[in-house]
């Protein structure tokens, strides 16, 4: 088996990890940039979120304008984290809606790097989201409603509803109007998985050799980070999941399987 390969198994099993579903457009854009785009909380597709009505008390100089105008100075980046009986990218619903039905990417970071970069509290909160039966009310208590919604942060930012916990979503927050994006600098990324969807998109080509394959090396480290196929339950007729690692344009043989048990656990097979 490649050493080099090896290794990136390692590191992948090893880390603990942050999945970014996106486009395969879009996931070019942030491997050759080194960037994440915050979206505005405004632009969520959860109607809840969204849409935020006010509460506050009419004595205050506030309104549902200046809670909306306050809500829209924050900004966010959305990943799906690892469940005990779902890894973050074993999600088929995540695949069909944010990478583009299957045809998209899902960008592996490592956690550690990335809290490291988002460590200022003063700018930023993260955490897993927390999943209710419904989203708490911005309810305002003071006319700096900027403040009073960064102390209630968790409350506000990190709460939704039960509809959206396939999700697995852990959240980035910042309140920094300078920064439209986050860099991650060298070494945050560790994977790129691409889906089996591809595998009907070049049906007379070897996934190894399909032109999004080809792309995604010539935009990354493939001495640091992996690349791998993603394949959803069934396709080997095994039941299992799996990751396939792809080494320099080819399926590696013997090939390196990353599979998920029926314990939701990642365990590594070698196929002779």
């Amino acid at each position: 088996m490649h050493m080099g390969c090896d290794n990136l198994s390692k590191r992948f099993l090893e880390a603990e990890r942050l999945y970014h579903y996106t486009s395969f457009e879009t996931a070019c854009k942030i491997i050759e940039t080194k960037k994440i785009k915050y979206g505005r909380l405004k632009n969520m597709n959860d109607i809840n979120e969204a849409f935020r009505p006010g509460f506050w008390d009419t004595k205050l100089n506030v309104d549902q304008q200046s809670i909306n105008k306050a809500l829209n100075k924050f900004k966010q980046i959305s990943f799906s984290i690892d469940k005990k009986n779902i890894k973050g990218f074993d999600i088929p619903m995540m695949w069909g809606h944010y990478a583009d039905k299957g045809y998209g990417v899902c960008l592996v970071f490592d956690k550690s790097k990335i809290e490291e970069l988002t460590k200022d509290n003063r700018l930023y909160a993260r955490d897993k989201i927390i999943y209710t039966q419904r989203n708490p009310y911005i309810t305002v208590k003071v006319n700096n409603i900027d403040d009073y919604l960064w102390r209630k942060k968790k409350v506000f930012f990190f709460k939704k509803t039960k509809d959206w916990e396939h999700e697995q979503e852990f959240r980035i927050i910042t309140r920094n109007n300078q920064e439209d994006f986050l860099s991650y600098g060298d070494d945050a990324l560790i994977a790129v998985i691409m889906c089996c969807a591809n595998s009907q998109k070049n049906k007379n080509t070897a996934i190894g050799n399909s032109k999004e394959v080809k792309k995604i090396e010539s935009i990354i480290d493939t001495d640091k980070i992996a690349l791998a196929y993603y394949t959803y339950h069934n396709f080997f007729n095994d039941n299992k999941s799996s990751l396939i690692l792809i080494n320099k344009g080819n399926l590696l043989y013997p090939i390196n399987r990353i599979h998920i048990n029926n314990n939701g656990e990642i365990v590594k097979d070698i196929i002779e």
